[in-house]
């Protein structure tokens, strides 16, 4: 009722105040904008109120249509809107007769603008703290299944081969052979030239493939044999060597490793 009455002492001083104005440019429409606001506000329209008497003011630049500026913007629940206008009321109407009530809506206007932001701090806060909640509540389901997907993971069962070394045994075998049968060829090539040869003195040359064919015939087989059997071991150890383990006992450390003439690599799966 106080505010009712307190508006329509402002519409009626301002009325006043515009009817008895001269015609200035602009003044005509902020007196038309004047009216209409106030039909407006009566009709509970609070929005075009607002926005009727904010065109009236910049048109006519009276300090007196602040007032009712704040009232309609009271009315929208806009706090800040009426608090700003309210203070610019009492910046250019220091001396109104309204001035003890509207620092008294200022005051009441800045509590409740800051309850407003405690509140809405305090929502924030409270939404952030969920959402942070939440996050932490997926981080850990995804750490979860992730650890269970590599639980799975390790206990399945993978067949691990002998690697590259049965076929490395194989190949030396295969060159231990070739070897074997040159050896083998000289030696009996030496031995076929001996047997060949007519009675009579023997040259120096025969003398050696006398010598030297038996043994180079030997060393031969000797060589060869040694070629086939690594030519097994490897076979045997490709068919042998696989063999089922847990995937998380896969390991992965492979090392170099020299040895006079000989270079490989050494590692444990």
């Amino acid at each position: 009722m106080t505010s009712r009455i307190a508006f329509v002492l402002a519409q009626a001083l301002v009325w006043t105040t515009l009817g008895n104005a001269q015609s200035l440019p602009g003044e005509e429409r902020a007196r038309a904008a004047f009216f209409e606001g106030s039909e407006a506000f009566e009709g509970g329209d609070f929005s075009r109120a607002f926005a009727l008497y904010t065109e009236s003011y910049e048109l006519s630049g009276r300090a007196e249509l602040l007032y009712n500026i704040g009232l309609s913007a009271e009315r929208m629940q806009d706090r800040e809107e009426a608090l700003t206008a309210y203070e610019r009321f009492l910046r250019e109407q220091p001396e109104s007769e309204r001035r003890a009530s509207v620092e008294a809506r200022v005051v009441a206007l800045r509590e409740a603008i800051e309850r407003d932001r405690a509140r809405a701090a305090a929502v924030q806060a409270e939404s952030d703290a969920a959402r942070a909640e939440a996050d932490a509540a997926r981080r850990a389901a995804d750490l979860e299944r992730q650890r269970a997907r590599e639980a799975e993971e390790g206990s399945r069962l993978v067949e691990v081969s002998a690697g590259s070394g049965p076929w490395v045994v194989a190949g030396i075998g295969v060159a231990l052979v070739g070897a074997g049968v040159a050896l083998a060829l000289v030696g009996n090539a030496r031995i076929n030239r001996v047997n060949g040869a007519a009675m009579g003195p023997w040259t120096d040359a025969l003398m050696n493939d006398y010598d030297t064919g038996p043994t180079f015939a030997t060393a031969g087989w000797i060589v060869g044999g040694v070629g086939v059997a690594a030519i097994a071991s490897g076979i045997i150890w490709a068919v042998t060597g696989k063999k089922l383990v847990r995937a998380s006992e896969l390991r992965a450390s492979v090392g170099f490793r020299s040895s006079g003439a000989s270079i490989g690599f050494q590692g444990t799966f």
